[in-house]
C-alpha cells in the first residue's frame, strides 16, 4: 500500500495529511499568515507532518513523496511555482525540492491548489467515475481547474485551465486585478463583494453599508432578512456564475460542474438557480450536465496525492 504526504496551503489555514492510496489516513488544519510568506511556515509544516506519521506508526521512509498544493500558478513540467498573487509572495523564490528532500528525503510534486482539489473530488468525492469534468471554487477568489478525458488540462501557459474565474461575464463590467474587465471573479468573488455592492443602486441605505467587513455569509443573511439591496446583491452574484459556467461548459464540454468553496454553505439557494440557467442556455447536445456541490471541503486537495505523484512519474519517464 503506498503512502504519501500531502500538505494544501490556503490564505489563512493550512490542511496536512497522510494518505494510503485513496484514503485520507488523519489530517490536521493548522492557522496561516500567508502574506508573511512560505519559509517561515516550513518549519511548523514538517513539524505537523512529523507528528501525524508517528501518530500513524508511519515514517516518511514509507511514503513514495510529498505533495504541495498552493494558490498560486504551478508549472508542473519543471515543478516550480511560475506566479503568485498576494499570497505567499516568497514563494517563487524558495527552493521546495530542496526542502521536501531535507525534511523528508522525498521527491516533491508542486500544484494548484484549484486543480488538486478537483483531482481529489475525481478520486474520493463528487466526480468520481468520471473524465471530463469543471470545477469552480466560490470564496474570496475564483478558482478553477478542469479535467480532460481523465487528465488535468494544462498547457505551456501555467494558468492553463485555471483562469475560469477571470473569463469574462460583464461586457462593462468592473476593472479585475489581472488586468481584464468583467470578470467572473470582479463581479462575484469575496474580494470583489465590497466593492460592487458600494455600486449598487440604494446601497446607502441598505443595511450592507453600515457592515464593517461585507462577506457571502453576512450578504445571504441580510437577503434573507429583506434587504432589497442584498437581495439583488445575491441575483447578481447567481447571474455571474451562471453565465461563467456555461462559458466554460461551452469551453470544456465536461460531464460536470462541481462547485466548491465557502459560497456552497448556500448550496440549496445557489445550485438549483445555476442549474436553471445552464438548462436553458448552454448547448450540450450530448446531454444534460450535471451541476454538483464538492463533497470533500477544504480536505478534497489531500485526496489528490497519489494521483498527482503517479502522474509526476509518467512525465519524468517520457
Amino acid at each position: 500500500m503506498r503512502h504519501a504526504i500531502a500538505i494544501d496551503l490556503g490564505g489563512s489555514h493550512a490542511s496536512i495529511g497522510v494518505i494510503r492510496e485513496n484514503v485520507l489516513l488523519t489530517a490536521r488544519d493548522i492557522s496561516v499568515e500567508a502574506m508573511d510568506g512560505l519559509q517561515p511556515l516550513l518549519p511548523r509544516l514538517r513539524a505537523c507532518v512529523d507528528s501525524l506519521l508517528c501518530e500513524q506508526g508511519l515514517t516518511s521512509a514509507d511514503c513514495i513523496g510529498t505533495v504541495l498544493s498552493l494558490p498560486s500558478l504551478v508549472d508542473f513540467r519543471s515543478m516550480r511555482i511560475a506566479s503568485v498573487n498576494n499570497k505567499y509572495p516568497d514563494a517563487t523564490t524558495v527552493d521546495l525540492q530542496e526542502w521536501s528532500r531535507e525534511a523528508f528525503g522525498l521527491p516533491l510534486v508542486l500544484e494548484n491548489d484549484a486543480r488538486a482539489a478537483l483531482l481529489g473530488e475525481v478520486t474520493a468525492g463528487a466526480a468520481q467515475g468520471l473524465r471530463d469534468v469543471v470545477m469552480l471554487t466560490l470564496g474570496t477568489g475564483v478558482g478553477c481547474a478542469v479535467l480532460v478525458d481523465g487528465i488535468p488540462f494544462r498547457t505551456m501557459q501555467p494558468q492553463g485551465g485555471n483562469l475560469g474565474g477571470h473569463i469574462p461575464v460583464r461586457l462593462d463590467g468592473r476593472q479585475c486585478v489581472c488586468g481584464a474587465s468583467g470578470c467572473l471573479e470582479s463581479e462575484a468573488s469575496g474580494w470583489a463583494l465590497p466593492l460592487v455592492a458600494k455600486e449598487m443602486p440604494g446601497f446607502s441605505r441598505s443595511a450592507l453599508a453600515h457592515e464593517p467587513g461585507l462577506d457571502f455569509a453576512t450578504l445571504f443573511a441580510w437577503s434573507d432578512a429583506g434587504d432589497i439591496v442584498a437581495s439583488e446583491l445575491v441575483r447578481h452574484c447567481i447571474r455571474a456564475w451562471s453565465v461563467g459556467t456555461v462559458g466554460l461548459i461551452h469551453a470544456y464540454g465536461p460531464q460536470q460542474v462541481v462547485f466548491g468553496g465557502g459560497v456552497l454553505a448556500r448550496a440549496n439557494d445557489v445550485l438549483p438557480a445555476i442549474r436553471s440557467y445552464v438548462q436553458t442556455h448552454a448547448w450540450t447536445p450530448a446531454g444534460p450536465v450535471e451541476i454538483v456541490a464538492a463533497q470533500l471541503g477544504n480536505r478534497a486537495p489531500l485526496y489528490a496525492a497519489i494521483a498527482l505523484i503517479e502522474e509526476a512519474e509518467r512525465m519524468r519517464e517520457r
